[in-house]
Protein backbone atom coordinates (compact mmCIF):
# COMPACT_ATOMS: atom_id res chain seq x y z
CA UNK A 1 0.00 0.00 0.00
CA UNK A 2 1.63 3.51 -0.86
CA UNK A 3 1.65 5.93 1.67
CA UNK A 4 -1.22 9.07 1.23
CA UNK A 5 0.45 11.74 -0.67
CA UNK A 6 1.07 14.90 1.24
CA UNK A 7 -1.63 17.16 -0.40
CA UNK A 8 -4.28 14.68 0.93
CA UNK A 9 -3.06 14.33 4.22
CA UNK A 10 -5.92 16.39 6.72
CA UNK A 11 -4.10 19.84 7.64
CA UNK A 12 -2.96 21.16 10.35
CA UNK A 13 -5.16 22.33 12.87
CA UNK A 14 -5.63 26.59 13.45
CA UNK A 15 -3.38 28.54 15.54
CA UNK A 16 -5.28 28.68 19.15
CA UNK A 17 -2.11 30.20 21.37
CA UNK A 18 -1.95 26.68 23.17
CA UNK A 19 0.41 24.96 21.00
CA UNK A 20 3.81 25.63 21.80
CA UNK A 21 5.30 26.68 18.25
CA UNK A 22 2.40 29.54 18.20
CA UNK A 23 3.41 31.04 21.04
CA UNK A 24 6.92 30.41 19.46
CA UNK A 25 6.28 32.47 16.52
CA UNK A 26 4.46 35.23 18.38
CA UNK A 27 7.44 35.57 20.56
CA UNK A 28 9.53 36.03 17.66
CA UNK A 29 7.24 38.84 16.07
CA UNK A 30 8.80 42.59 16.49
CA UNK A 31 5.14 44.04 17.15
CA UNK A 32 3.85 43.93 20.47
CA UNK A 33 0.90 41.23 20.49
CA UNK A 34 -1.29 41.16 23.21
CA UNK A 35 -4.57 38.38 23.85
CA UNK A 36 -7.08 39.07 26.59
CA UNK A 37 -10.70 38.21 26.97
CA UNK A 38 -12.51 40.96 29.09
CA UNK A 39 -10.80 41.59 31.98
CA UNK A 40 -9.02 38.30 31.59
CA UNK A 41 -4.59 39.08 30.26
CA UNK A 42 -3.83 35.70 28.27
CA UNK A 43 -0.47 36.23 26.38
CA UNK A 44 1.95 39.13 25.14
CA UNK A 45 4.90 38.45 23.67
CA UNK A 46 8.27 40.14 24.61
CA UNK A 47 8.06 43.04 22.31
CA UNK A 48 4.97 44.04 24.01
CA UNK A 49 5.87 43.80 27.40
CA UNK A 50 9.23 45.90 26.90
CA UNK A 51 7.21 48.25 24.82
CA UNK A 52 4.61 48.62 28.01
CA UNK A 53 7.50 48.23 30.54
CA UNK A 54 6.38 45.23 31.98
CA UNK A 55 8.88 42.38 32.36
CA UNK A 56 6.51 39.70 32.24
CA UNK A 57 2.20 38.84 32.24
CA UNK A 58 2.14 38.87 35.57
CA UNK A 59 3.37 41.99 36.51
CA UNK A 60 1.66 43.66 34.36
CA UNK A 61 -1.41 41.49 35.75
CA UNK A 62 0.22 42.79 39.29
CA UNK A 63 -0.33 46.55 37.47
CA UNK A 64 -3.74 46.17 37.18
CA UNK A 65 -4.24 44.38 33.81
CA UNK A 66 -5.70 45.99 31.04
CA UNK A 67 -7.02 48.56 32.90
CA UNK A 68 -3.33 49.51 33.79
CA UNK A 69 -2.66 49.95 30.04
CA UNK A 70 -5.15 52.54 28.99
CA UNK A 71 -4.71 56.51 28.32
CA UNK A 72 -6.19 58.56 30.99
CA UNK A 73 -8.75 61.53 29.05
CA UNK A 74 -6.11 64.26 30.42
CA UNK A 75 -3.57 62.97 27.80
CA UNK A 76 -2.81 64.49 25.05
CA UNK A 77 -4.05 62.14 21.90
CA UNK A 78 -2.43 64.21 18.89
CA UNK A 79 0.54 62.20 19.08
CA UNK A 80 1.78 59.34 21.41
CA UNK A 81 5.10 59.90 20.97
CA UNK A 82 7.18 63.77 21.88
CA UNK A 83 10.52 64.43 23.86
CA UNK A 84 8.93 63.91 27.08
CA UNK A 85 8.04 60.12 26.10
CA UNK A 86 4.79 58.37 25.38
CA UNK A 87 1.65 58.24 27.69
Amino acid sequence: MQPTPEWLAPPEPPARGELRRDRTLLDLLPTGILIYRLDRLLYANPAFLARMGYDSLHALEQAGGVDALYVEASHSLTSSTSEAGTP
